[in-house]
């Protein structure tokens, strides 16, 4: 397509600065003008596909993260029923060796050491975290 001229107001400050650039370029003030024009329509070009692709991105990100917590939903419905159903188990067997009475001290003193055991953070999660911590940086 054949070049046409156009006629464009620009503050001196902006005209001096491409004067100066079309001489460290050796090219014409209009080519460095015409350069700079598409340089800046590829960009707003560029920056417009963003905007249509961010929507898409963000339905998928929502479609994996619904499934991601399907999965972690299901896997902690069945830990607890497995926990649960080992829980059980022993009480039953401590009923048996020991009466119902001391199997009951015996659950309450296991409850309450699991309970303090999950105030305090074990030093093996702590390093990990600190480790973790380091590859973020």
């Amino acid at each position: 397509m054949p070049k046409q001229q156009i006629t464009v107001w620009l503050q001196p400050p902006i005209i001096q600065a491409l004067k100066e650039q079309a001489t460290r370029q050796n090219q014409t003030l209009s080519q460095t003008t015409a350069h700079y024009v598409a340089q800046a329509l590829e960009a707003e070009a560029d920056a417009a596909g963003l905007r249509l692709l961010v929507p898409e991105v963000q339905a998928t990100l929502r479609q994996e993260l619904a499934h991601i917590y399907r999965q972690l939903s299901t896997l902690l419905a069945r830990t607890a029923l497995e926990s649960a159903t080992a829980r059980r188990l022993v009480f039953q067997l401590l009923a048996q060796q020991f009466g119902p009475q001391e199997a009951k001290q015996f659950n309450a003193a296991a409850w309450a050491q699991s309970l303090e055991g999950l105030k305090k953070p074990l030093a093996e999660i702590s390093a990990l975290l600190e480790v973790s911590r380091g590859n973020a940086d």
